[in-house]
């Protein structure tokens, strides 16, 4: 009763534009976590996904996708000791001759601390990091789409 009575509502399903109905996703790594996801994520919100941009009545446009890491903190030795990761998509949706969305480009980051003692761990750790980062990416993606009318 008290999650009711706050205005509290799960987010559910996104409902995209109908425009997007067939859409073509079109990227510069479609091998990429990212370009998987978002597929799938238009899939669950029944977009059909084409093979081709003829066969489509939008487009999706992935116009860059660029990650990395930066040093944030380094010790007294000089070593570093925490790390960024960053992940950088723009993209655009088109239908037609109209642009729903304009390309905008969307940062996302994550830090986490260099263990010198545990190498693999730190790495496996920078992973799941990394493919959380191309998660939320597509979450604010589709919220975007979800938006766009």
């Amino acid at each position: 009763m008290v999650i009711a009575g706050c205005g509290f509502q799960l987010r559910g399903e996104q409902t995209l534009p109908e425009a997007m109905a067939v859409t073509y996703v079109d990227g510069p790594n479609r091998e990429s976590l990212l370009f998987t996801t978002l597929v799938q994520a238009l899939e669950r919100a029944d977009v059909q996904v084409a093979n081709s941009p003829a066969e489509a009545t939008a487009v999706l446009r992935l116009l860059q996708d660029i990650s990395g890491q930066r040093v944030l903190s380094v010790g007294t030795q000089g070593n570093p000791e925490e790390f960024e990761l960053f992940r950088t998509i723009q993209y655009e949706l088109v239908a037609g001759e109209e642009t729903l969305v304009r390309s905008q480009p969307v940062t996302v980051t994550r830090d986490y601390a260099w263990v010198e003692t545990d190498v693999i761990g730190t790495q496996r750790q920078a992973r799941r990091l990394d493919d959380g980062l191309a998660n939320e990416l597509t979450s604010l993606v589709i919220r975007t789409l979800s938006a766009a009318r």
